[in-house]
């Protein structure tokens, strides 16, 4: 194995084994354990120098270490404390654990990598005595271990004084609930995450009873950007960005798999409901220790780390459906005065509803949702210490629009992300408050500043124009509009103050629906309605901003 050192203490060049007496517990830089005794340990691990093909023998490297522990402890104690607090150093055993076989030491973040000449047989001294075993020698505290591969244990060319290893790097997980993209059926569902050198990507899954092989099947059937290339086991995983942009595997490369953060059988690796399977190439992960595989006839397996954020695949483009809207010209019932007009839509779990808000200068989206409220009693918002915590419409007893449990409302102006309460609102604007219940999930993003997923929905549901309340309309009619007769079979005459310009009477159903239209001069102050053809029924008649309560009967 070629030999890597970079950022070392090196002190010396062909050592005698004497330099082990000149190492004094003061120029330890990493103590392990804790207790009242101690002990200096240092490891000599020597390493095929291999450079360009050329064999230029061994290199021995002595790693430094300090040990500290409470009444008695051997040998395998003191490497067990070892390996445990320091994830780059690992030992293989011999199958009854009695003595070393080889050992290995990998800082990836200081560029030093130490793998043993693993000719199995190593030797140990305390204080400069050769000893027994690691399985039976009682250390004794203020000594000094050496252990040494056999073959080079009288030289030492380099001392590195161990330092504190770097925290190993948080595995990055994403959960089902940021997952947009789900592929498959079934009762069951798992995540599936796959990490290339530079990105990472995640799909959703259902399933009753499969494998991972399924799994990646089911994805690359579904999402013709992913390519699996397997036999008995898998060769790569491909994601076609773009025309010329492929991710895939580094050369030569291996894929490296985990179950819920253990490593799994791979391909035939079963899925159980709520599993976070990862995929990854290990170039782009972050060694964290080793430790001896007795299958495959024994190795050491490396484990890693991938602390790089995994993004959930976006809903694709032909999936995500158009946003409902709804024009001003279809807006039935116009809350406050003034020249400039904005539409004001709230989408709850099942139900869509818009008003109209009139203003003039500044206003925003509070004081349209305060209009609102003060115009028409069904509707209502609760303000929490922080903002909107809920939207309320009552249209019947016994009949209320809320937000859905454990949910909140975000909100749109023009079809981007606004301000909330807080949004200036401009002549002309579309506004829209809605319940991601009602929403369908195309994308999610992962704002790392403030380690937060933000959740990107579209809301389809048609929205329907919101009647003026019946009380309202009688007390408007009272005033300003006369109809006879009322109830009618045949026909109707309305009578009313002129409106000064020229505008249209609009006769709408309950549902909100057009019925009929008649043209009104500036200076009229009565039309003659035909209602002969139109169903039994309340209507509502708009002539201008003024409404009035039209009842035919048969």
């Amino acid at each position: 194995m070629k030999k890597v050192l970079t950022f070392v203490c090196l002190l010396g060049i062909a050592l005698s084994i004497s330099a082990q007496n000149n190492i004094t517990t003061d120029q330890v830089r990493y103590w392990v354990g804790t207790g009242t005794d101690s002990a200096l340990v240092i490891i000599n691990i020597a390493t095929e120098d291999d450079v360009n093909g050329d064999d230029l023998g061994y290199y021995k490297t002595a790693l430094v270490y300090g040990v500290r522990w409470n009444g008695t402890a051997i040998t395998r104690d003191l490497m067990d404390t070892l390996t445990k607090n320091d994830y780059r150093l690992a030992f293989t055993y011999n199958s009854t654990g009695t003595f070393f076989t080889s050992a290995y030491f990998n800082d990836t973040a200081a560029g030093i990598e130490l793998e043993d000449s693993e000719m199995e047989a190593w030797m140990y001294t305390d204080n400069g005595d050769t000893v027994d075993g690691i399985a039976v020698h009682t250390v004794l505290n203020g000594h000094t271990l050496f252990l040494a591969d056999m073959g080079y244990f009288h030289a030492i060319d380099t001392i590195i004084y161990v330092e504190a290893p770097a925290p190993a790097p948080a595995e990055f997980v994403v959960s089902a609930y940021d997952v947009p993209y789900w592929i498959g059926t079934g009762s069951n569902s798992a995540v599936i995450a796959i990490n290339w050198i530079d990105t990472a990507l995640a799909w959703g899954f259902h399933f009753s009873s499969a494998t991972v092989l399924d799994a990646l099947n089911a994805i690359a059937a579904a999402d013709s950007r992913v390519i699996i290339d397997a036999d008995y086991y898998l060769n790569d995983i491909l994601f076609v960005r773009a025309a010329g942009d492929t991710l895939k595997g580094s050369t030569p490369g291996w894929w490296g798999s985990t179950n819920n953060g253990v490593m799994d059988a791979g391909i035939y690796q079963p899925l159980s409901n709520g599993d976070f399977e990862k995929w990854a190439d290990p170039v782009r992960g972050v060694y964290t220790g080793s430790a001896w595989d007795t299958s495959w006839g024994g190795y050491l397996a490396g484990f890693y780390a991938y602390p790089d954020v995994i993004q959930p695949v976006d809903l694709p483009a032909s999936l995500v459906p158009a946003e409902a809207t709804i024009a001003a010209n279809d807006i039935l019932y116009w809350v406050g005065s003034g020249s400039k007009k904005a539409v004001i839509a709230i989408n709850w779990a099942d139900t869509a509803l818009a008003w109209g808000f009139k203003f003039d200068g500044t206003a925003t989206v509070q004081d349209a949702l305060d209009s609102m409220a003060a115009a028409d009693s069904r509707f209502s918002t609760v303000i929490g210490t922080y903002g909107i915590d809920d939207i309320v419409f009552v249209p019947a007893a016994g009949d209320t629009l809320r937000l859905s449990a454990y949910s909140y409302w975000e909100s749109t102006n023009n079809g981007y992300t606004d301000a909330g309460l807080y949004q200036p609102l401009n002549d002309g604007d579309f506004e829209k408050w809605a319940d991601p219940a009602a929403g369908v999930f195309v994308k999610s993003t992962y704002w790392a500043d403030w380690n937060y997923w933000g959740h990107t929905y579209v809301y389809p549901m048609t929205i329907h124009a919101v009647n003026r309340p019946t009380n309202g309309i009688d007390a408007i009619e009272a005033a300003n509009v006369s109809v006879w007769p009322n109830p009618a079979t045949t026909e109707v005459r309305v009578s009313f103050t002129a409106m000064g310009a020229n505008t249209d009477a609009v006769l709408y159903d309950m549902a909100g629906r057009e019925v009929s239209r008649y043209a009104v001069a500036a200076n009229c102050t009565s039309i003659d309605m035909n209602v002969s053809i139109l169903p039994a029924g309340i209507y509502m008649l708009r002539i201008g901003s003024t409404l009035a309560k039209v009842a035919v009967s048969r």
